[in-house]
Formats: C-alpha cells, structure tokens, sequence
C-alpha cells in the first residue's frame, strides 16, 4: 500500500484476516487519499418501501407482511409514494433508496411511474430501486425478459440497485433463509 502497489490475493486475505483494525483502517486511508485528496463524499439518503407485502418469506426480513395478510400491511398508491420523497426535496437528499415486497397488486407500470416521478421532483437525486430479488420477480411477474426491464427501468431514471438476498451465491444458504 505504502509503495503504491496493487495488492495481491494474499496481501487482501491478509488484511481481512487482520486484527489490527486501525492499521487497516489507516491503510485504506492512505488509498482513499492518493485517489481523491482530502474530499470526502457523503450520500444523504432515504429509504422509500412502498409496500410491505410480499410473495416471499424471507428469514432476515422483520417488516413483510405475508400476501395472505395483506391487509395487515401496507401498499402505497403512486401519490403517497412520492409525497413521502417531495417532502424531503430540498433538505439536502441526494439518494431515493427504494425496496419493498414482492407484492403483485402493483402494476408494472406503477415502478416506472415511480422512478419517473422522483427524477421529475428533483432530476439531480440519485435513485437506487428494487433488489435483484425484485427483478426476478419483476421479470416473473410481467413475464418479461430482464434486459428489457433494465431498459425501461433505466430510461426512467434508475441510478444503481440496492443488495438484498440475490448476492447469496450458495444454494444450501440461499434455500435456508429464504426458500421462495
């Protein structure tokens, strides 16, 4: 690091593997440094979930509620969705982070309309929408190819996706925390 070199394989597993937090830390620091001086960048965001229904039970997810108790849950019209974001515009937003259920009461085009609607409020927020998970529902659901959707879903205005649960590479933990 020290030396400007590109670490090896080893030299990265040495590293996770360390104890000394702060070396590391400090480390990474150095690198951060050399690529972009004394700036700092900060994302100032906020969480927009839409709907809490959903399709799947996931083990880790502690606000779902399952489509057979809908009723129990909630399921935002477009309006509600985006008078949550307007009343956060000019505040100093810079992200739009959206995630929630696998609910198939939405319309396809209730997504695009969203994203659309928030790039309309303010065209300079970033909008990080919908988990690779949702996309695979999205594209089971409207029975659509992906590319396609990432098409439309980017000429809408989509920035980046968010994680949640299709970054579980291994299938034995995939099946156990989230079977559907």
């Amino acid at each position: 690091v020290m030396r400007g070199e590109r670490l090896s394989f080893d030299d990265g597993v040495t590293l996770y593997r360390s104890r000394e937090l702060m070396t590391v830390g400090a480390l990474a620091n150095v690198v951060r440094e050399r690529k972009n001086g004394g700036a700092a960048y900060f994302v100032r965001n906020m969480h927009l979930n839409p709907t809490n229904v959903c399709t799947v039970d996931c083990k880790f997810c502690g606000f779902y509620r399952p489509y057979r108790e809908k009723e129990r849950g909630w399921t935002w019209d477009l309006e509600r969705c985006l008078g949550e974001v307007r009343s956060r515009v000019g505040t100093g937003l810079t992200e739009v982070h959206i995630v929630g259920g696998h609910n198939p009461d939405y319309p396809y085009e209730f997504y695009l309309d969203l994203i659309r609607g928030i790039r309309a409020l303010d065209p300079d927020l970033h909008v990080k929408a919908f988990t690779a998970a949702e996309y695979d529902f999205f594209s089971r659901r409207f029975k659509k190819p992906l590319d396609p959707i990432f098409e439309d879903f980017t000429a809408a205005g989509l920035g980046s996706l968010p994680g949640g649960g299709a970054e579980v590479l291994v299938e034995r933990v995939r099946q156990e925390i989230y079977r559907k």
